[in-house]
């Protein structure tokens, strides 16, 4: 959001992050990016001259959802698993009008091709970067564009966590002007 140089404020959404069973990711990060911004909009009923923005971010690789790392150990043994695949991130974003109770969702798939990881790199990163509350286990705006071959996406900013191109876009439609 500071890209965008708006002012902006950050309220913890407090919602159940949990996959439903047998739901895809991409319905799911769209489910709880729309969940978030619900939520915040409860917490802040009768404001009416806001601009609520949600987003939510999971990595899917071999039919399992890769979400964030519980620890160091499950950091490490999660980037050694990826090492020299391509995962597929889906990234969502929700943008909700209060005042004119408009809202417009979007999700963006970034495809993130890892390098071939030695154990050894993998816990420097991990001990270096501390990526526990990144989805993947890695920070691609940090150290961890050092674990990547190549990154596919329509939207770079997508895979660290909010869409700003997509998120310009909608705010634009919303009346907010950008440069």
């Amino acid at each position: 959001m500071k890209r965008l140089n708006l002012p902006f404020e950050q309220q913890a959404s407090g919602i159940d992050e949990r996959p439903r069973t047998g739901e895809d990711p991409e319905s799911m990060v769209e489910r709880l990016a729309i969940a978030k911004v619900e939520a915040v909009a409860r917490q802040l009923k009768g404001s009416n001259n806001l601009i609520l923005i949600g987003s939510d971010q999971t990595g899917f690789f071999a039919g399992n959802l890769i979400g964030k790392p519980q620890g160091r150990k499950q950091a490490v043994e999660q980037l050694l698993s990826l090492s020299g695949q391509e995962i597929i991130f889906y990234t969502s974003l929700c943008v909700s009008d209060l005042e004119t109770k408009s809202r417009r969702t979007s999700v963006e798939q970034t495809k993130v091709k890892f390098r071939s990881l030695a154990r050894r790199e993998v816990e420097a990163y991990v001990e270096a970067d501390l990526p526990f509350d990144a989805a993947g286990g890695f920070h691609a705006e940090g150290l961890g564009i050092t674990l990547i071959e190549s990154i596919q996406s329509k939207d770079p900013t997508s895979l660290i966590g909010l869409p700003l191109i997509r998120l310009a876009h909608y705010l634009r439609e919303a009346g907010i002007q950008l440069p």
